[in-house]
């Protein structure tokens, strides 16, 4: 079972202490995974970031930009004081473009990127906030 991200990570570390844990990437570098090669367990999972841009909805990757984070032209006067930090230009139209934040139920696996931080799912009643 995957690491609860949310908890306490010393129970759920201290339960992999002295085992071989490996760095392993899936899918050609779309999956990046933290796996305990001792218990056979995979504890952590991460997906490449996708992006998607504010103003043609545009998706792809930071890979498929040519202006990313800092090089990103009159980025001072494009992102406002609170305004979260885009992750580069979009290609298409040249407007800013942001990491597509997804969340995944660790009970039933459902997938959303709305921000509600809570599994809609009607089989599962598990708020992902607690």
């Amino acid at each position: 079972m995957a690491f609860n991200l949310r908890a306490n990570l010393y129970p759920q570390l201290l339960a992999h202490r002295g085992h071989m844990i490996e760095c392993v990437e899936y899918g050609d570098g779309v999956n990046m995974a933290l796996e305990c090669m001792t218990c056979s367990t995979v504890l952590m999972t991460q997906d490449k970031p996708e992006v998607r841009c504010q103003g043609c909805d545009w998706t792809g990757t930071e890979e498929d930009m040519e202006h990313v984070g800092a090089n990103i032209p009159d980025l001072g006067q494009r992102v406002m004081p609170g305004e979260p930090m885009p992750a580069g230009e979009c290609p298409e139209c040249g407007a800013l473009a942001h990491v597509i934040e997804r969340w995944t139920c660790p009970d039933c696996g459902l997938v959303w990127e709305d921000g509600t931080h809570a599994c809609t799912s009607p089989d599962c009643h598990r708020d992902a906030d607690a």
